[in-house]
């Protein structure tokens, strides 16, 4: 149990750190504080400690941690609202049922009062009103089950991730609501007196431990998400390494023609995602490698030859031609004060390469244009240039 609860816990701040970009990741961010703060007060180790701070002592500890699942399960309903009505429509109906759950939340309370002031908890009491008290608990995912049987949600997905996540939500909804009920309708039977195997199951797992697979199942489809927000922070994911690949052509390039790059402030630049700036400078590359090649003239004698005597394909060396004669456009261009200062265009129409080969043989042109004097290439090395 306790190795379940840390990884739950640790799943939990981690989740809470990091993910939080979006109205739906911050609902889902609320389920998983509710449904972890719940799962660790019912566990006897935590509320043994807990308990001696709270008024009232370990029998309002143990209605506070009902009234917290009630709660989550009204976030949990929130889910499907989110996923069938949308941002726009989903937030009334959404504050309806949290106020229902607070109602219920506060009924629990009413319920229990008897045996909290007996030292009791409410299953030590027993009788009606733990009946009753297991049925508030369960209502709120009861009802919402009877009205939404029909699984119109699965009909409406487009994708194999979509079915995925809305088959996870039914199972979630369909395991929790059966647990619930079958606690409630084993107390109501042993209110009426009835005393059998499921009587004595329903009561023995009255602390909701049934429950706890479902909340680690939960939990770990977190893991995903929250590990992909750690590579965004450790700038691993994508559009960091993508970043990471085009930034020296658009080191070059913008330094040629400075006036493509846009100018943000500074809260502008520490707002915008990675996304964003990879989309900026992709952007700013094409468009100064489109003002660039205006300039590009063909490569020296010396230069194509190292070009021909390289082991690429026909097509690549092709490329490379192609990007060097960019590359030593673009720093002769920064040698000589910009495009204001280089004279009239030295051909009217370019094709500028993709930004794929860019950034793949960019480095490569680097490397031929230190190989060769600056003299033969008629412009400084890049080693100069740095």
């Amino acid at each position: 149990m306790i190795p379940l609860l840390i990884f739950v816990a640790v799943v939990a701040v981690a989740r809470l750190t990091l993910v939080h970009s979006s109205t739906g990741e911050r609902h889902i961010n609320k389920l998983v504080a509710l449904a972890t703060a719940t799962a660790l007060l019912r566990e006897p180790a935590i509320a043994a400690r807990v308990a001696p701070v709270v008024p009232g002592g370990a029998p309002t500890l143990y209605t506070v941690w009902h009234a917290l699942f009630v709660l989550m399960s009204a976030l949990f309903v929130g889910l499907f609202l989110l996923w069938d009505r949308g941002l726009a429509q989903y937030r009334k109906p959404q504050r309806r049922v949290v106020l229902l759950a607070c109602a219920i939340g506060v009924a629990l309370f009413v319920v229990a009062e008897p045996a909290r002031r007996a030292g009791m908890s409410i299953p030590e009491a027993g009788g009606w009103r733990y009946a009753v008290y297991c049925s508030l608990t369960a209502a709120l995912l009861v009802g919402f089950c009877v009205c939404n049987s029909r699984p119109v949600l699965m009909l409406r997905t487009q994708t194999q991730k979509e079915r995925l996540v809305v088959l996870f939500l039914y199972v979630a909804a369909c395991g929790t609501t059966l647990v619930s009920a079958l606690m409630a309708c084993g107390a109501m039977m042993r209110a009426a007196g009835m005393s059998n195997l499921f009587t004595d199951f329903a009561h023995l797992n009255g602390s909701c431990e049934l429950l706890l697979p479902l909340l680690f199942l939960g939990h770990a489809t977190l893991v995903p998400s929250v590990l992909r927000s750690a590579a965004k922070l450790a700038r691993l994911d994508p559009d960091s390494r993508a970043l990471r690949r085009l930034y020296p052509v658009w080191r070059d390039l913008t330094a040629a023609v400075p006036g493509v790059v846009l100018e943000l402030n500074r809260i502008d630049r520490r707002g915008a995602t990675t996304a964003e700036h990879l989309h900026r400078h992709r952007v700013e590359i094409m468009d100064a490698a489109a003002i660039v090649g205006h300039y590009t003239a063909p490569l020296p004698d010396a230069v194509d030859e190292l070009i021909e005597n390289s082991e690429s394909d026909e097509d690549e060396r092709e490329d490379l031609r192609r990007v060097l004669e960019l590359a030593a456009a673009a720093w002769r261009l920064k040698a000589v004060g910009g495009v204001h200062h280089a004279g009239d265009p030295l051909i009217a129409q370019y094709c500028t390469p993709d930004l794929k080969i860019l950034a793949e043989l960019w480095e490569s042109a680097k490397e031929l244009m230190e190989q060769a004097t600056a003299h033969e290439l008629n412009c400084p090395t890049t080693q100069d240039l740095r």
